[in-house]
């Protein structure tokens, strides 16, 4: 017999044991309630003694109910009478920390901030002006944080007016300058693949034609018989213009065309703590109307490495070539440069030194007779030093260096677009500078120094009266001079408050000469202030002013490469150069915007002859996507 059965016997003979018992308990209670106490309990005796010799017999099996249950719906009112309030007491018993341990610097994270500083999609700047102005600024370039980035862009500025020239006669001052290019970069986890491609149209008209004062003066280099410098007559004729010089705007037109292209391969060096390198090529074809054109090349080898944490050791190498092609004469210039440097940045020290070593080889007539510039090399030394020791706020510097400036044609015409001289001397410089820069907080920042430039061959520019070369001031030479330079300066930049903002600057630089009485064009002392107002980042507002003290200009009669050429030197006042702006953006996107320049409608010559625009203005609008 199993367990199961078992115990359900022992359940059954209990349930008849107690059914039994409490039937007989019934019986006995129902006799003995009227009976007297002293008989009940004589019975009682005699009854228990019965009771233990019954027999019962059981004739079906007990059938167990169990009632049903309902539940009560009524919800106990409990109230809380205890209210404990408990105090607390604290000891604290004093120790000091054991801090006997040195602390090992970590490696600050690097990240890779080019993957968020990206462009805006789309950023199209359009507007056009008075007198006759046009201007476009397009950028288009790809956006996300992928490894892979493609831009193109669009600069245009225009204007078409008549300006006065030398001799006052409203004289067509057309010129356009654009620029148009693609752009691409790959990235890697260290490496960065990139490369542009583009062109360049410039555009100019020479209307800065005019003879000098009739009452002044000529020297005889100017073709006037030194006899007859006084003969008014002799002069005016002088002042004439022959009948064979074109004054049309198509006639005095000046345009240059670049093609240009680089790609570069490497690090960033922005993290020297593995071996970095970088190489690279950019290349440039330049032509202008008249078919002299040159051809440039820039290569470039940059290797760097950090020792010990702090200890940084670069190394750059670069070749530029430039040759001159069809009316330029085939000459030619090469610079190779090789220019290792040592950086130390330890605790508020920052240190760097090096040297610049550039070898020069150029096929260049230097003064039209035969002899050649010969090939030469040079040493510039790199010198920094900065101590921060107030977080900042305040850090003197130390900073000395130099470079061969190459004055080929292309960079000639960048300085100047009316020069006629297609090559002149390269420029040697050496520079130091010495000085206190800092900033309080993010809201002002600032820079005083003083500086020290020695030049040799520095170029500067002299209008050149050369009948033969159709030219009557309008066209440029090149002077070259052995130049000291001292400057003093200051910067400033701050933000007021979170809509006002101010930026401003001024600059004062003295001269010792070597061949000339000065330097043509550069003035004494230059002054700059500048205010931006946002008004709830709707409205922003613009204004501010350049200064220029008076000039010198230099004015020559024949090509000045030949021999210390004969000068007229004319000097313009004192310049101010005020200008306002308005933005008022309708949304995130798009904006509208009004911009005014010299409003003080000055006589501003960027070049001597070459009166710049009085009051003008440009309107347009700006959308950012």
């Amino acid at each position: 017999m199993d367990t199961a059965m078992i115990n359900k016997k022992v359940i059954l003979a209990v349930l008849l044991l107690s059914c039994g018992l409490s039937v007989s308990a019934q019986k006995r209670g129902g006799k003995s309630a009227s009976k007297p106490k002293t008989e009940k309990a004589a019975e009682t005796k005699e009854t228990k003694a019965g009771d233990l010799n019954r027999e019962m017999e059981v004739t079906r099996a007990y059938e167990p109910t169990v009632s049903e249950a309902n539940k009560l719906n009524v919800k106990p009112n409990l109230v809380d009478t205890v209210k404990l309030r408990p105090e607390f007491s604290y000891g604290i018993t004093p120790s000091p920390i054991a801090y006997g341990f040195e602390v090992t610097p970590i490696k600050a994270a690097t990240v890779d901030i080019d993957l968020y500083k990206r462009l805006n999609p789309l950023y199209a700047k359009v507007a056009l002006g008075y007198p006759m102005q046009s201007l476009a600024d397009v950028y288009f370039n790809t956006t996300g944080k992928s490894k892979g980035m493609f831009g193109a862009y669009l600069n245009h500025y225009g204007s078409w007016s008549k300006l006065e020239n030398g001799d006052g006669i409203e004289t067509p001052a057309s010129q356009t300058f654009n620029k148009i290019g693609v752009l691409g970069e790959r990235r890697w986890t260290r490496y960065v693949l990139n490369g542009e491609i583009g062109v360049d149209y410039d555009m100019v008209t020479r209307y800065g034609y005019a003879n000098p004062n009739p009452d002044m003066p000529l020297p005889a280099s100017f073709g006037v018989d030194a006899h007859h410098q006084q003969d008014r007559a002799v002069t005016e004729i002088f002042h004439l213009l022959p009948a064979s010089f074109d004054t049309t705007a198509s006639g005095l037109r000046q345009h240059f065309t670049t093609v240009r292209g680089k790609v570069g391969f490497g690090d960033t060096f922005e993290d020297l703590s593995h071996f970095n390198f970088r190489v690279g090529v950019d290349a440039a074809y330049f032509n202008d109307r008249f078919d002299r054109a040159q051809t440039g090349m820039n290569a470039y080898l940059d290797l760097g490495k950090r020792f010990g944490g702090m200890h940084e050791v670069t190394l750059h190498t670069q070749y530029e070539g430039y040759f001159g092609m069809d009316e330029l004469g085939g000459q030619d210039n090469h610079l190779v440069t090789v220019a290792p440097l040592y950086h130390l940045k330890a605790g508020k020290f920052d240190f760097s030194l090096g040297v610049d070593f550039t070898f020069n080889s150029r096929n260049f007539d230097r003064d039209l007779r035969g002899e050649t510039e010969k090939s030469k090399c040079y040493f510039y030394p790199r010198f920094t030093l900065r101590y921060d020791g107030t977080n900042g706020y305040f850090v003197p510097f130390v900073e000395i260096d130099g470079r061969l400036k190459s004055n080929d044609y292309r960079t000639l015409a960048s300085m100047n677009p009316y020069v006629g001289s297609a090559w002149a001397p390269n420029t040697s410089e050496y520079n130091g500078r010495v000085g206190i820069t800092g900033s309080f907080s993010s809201a002002f920042s600032y820079k005083v120094y003083g500086g020290l430039t020695h030049a040799q061959d520095m170029a500067t520019f002299a209008n050149l009266f050369v009948p033969e070369r159709q030219s009557y001031g309008n066209l440029f030479d090149v002077l070259n001079d052995t130049v000291t330079m001292w400057t003093v300066g200051a910067d400033l930049e701050g933000r007021i408050s979170g809509a006002f903002g101010i930026e401003a600057s001024v600059q004062y630089k003295g001269f010792s000469k070597k061949r000339f009485d000065h330097v043509s064009g550069v003035p004494n002392f230059t002054g700059r202030l500048d205010l931006r107002y946002s008004i709830r980042d709707k409205m922003i507002l613009t204004a501010g002013a350049t200064l220029q003290s008076s000039r010198w200009f230099a004015l020559s009669g024949r090509e000045i490469m030949m021999s210390l050429p004969e000068l007229i030197w004319q000097q313009v006042g004192t310049t101010v150069d005020v200008h306002f702006g308005a933005e008022y953006r309708i949304s995130k996107a798009v904006g509208v915007f009004l911009q005014g320049n010299n409003l003080a409608n000055q006589k501003l010559y960027p070049y001597y002859f070459y009166r710049g625009l009085g009051i003008n203005v440009l309107a347009g609008v700006k959308l950012v996507f």
